[in-house]
């Protein structure tokens, strides 16, 4: 199983996408995470979301990804903000599929502001 990377294409490889990463519009106090794997098409292939603090410290959220259309979707998988510092973060999206390969998105930034209400 390799690693894989590169630009999509109608016969190229996978890519994986972190499609949203924040505060959870429906659920106060939570954040959460979105994503989406161009080139396979599964149910059941595991979705990892992992959250990088500029401290270096680390949080990840895993999911199963469901085969929509043409491309897999991951999430939305959510976690409770207090349990993160405020801060800036590198989110990124690493799928493995059934086949055993997997594929790790680019790093998109996050920013947790600090929010009273969260650590009552």
């Amino acid at each position: 199983a390799g690693l894989l990377s590169g630009c999509s294409g109608p016969s190229g490889p996978n890519t994986s996408t972190v499609t949203f990463a924040g505060l959870d519009p429906d659920q106060d106090g939570y954040i959460t995470a979105e994503g989406i794997i161009s080139g396979v098409a599964e149910d059941g292939g595991k979705c990892s979301f992992t959250f990088w603090a500029v401290s270096g410290a680390a949080s990840r959220l895993t999911g199963d990804g469901v085969a929509t259309g043409d491309h897999t979707a991951c999430g939305p998988v959510s976690e409770e903000v207090r349990l993160l510092i405020s801060g800036g973060y590198q989110v990124e999206l690493e799928y493995e599929a059934l086949s055993g390969d997997s594929v790790v998105s680019e790093r998109v930034p996050m920013t947790l502001p600090t929010r009273d209400n969260v650590n009552p």
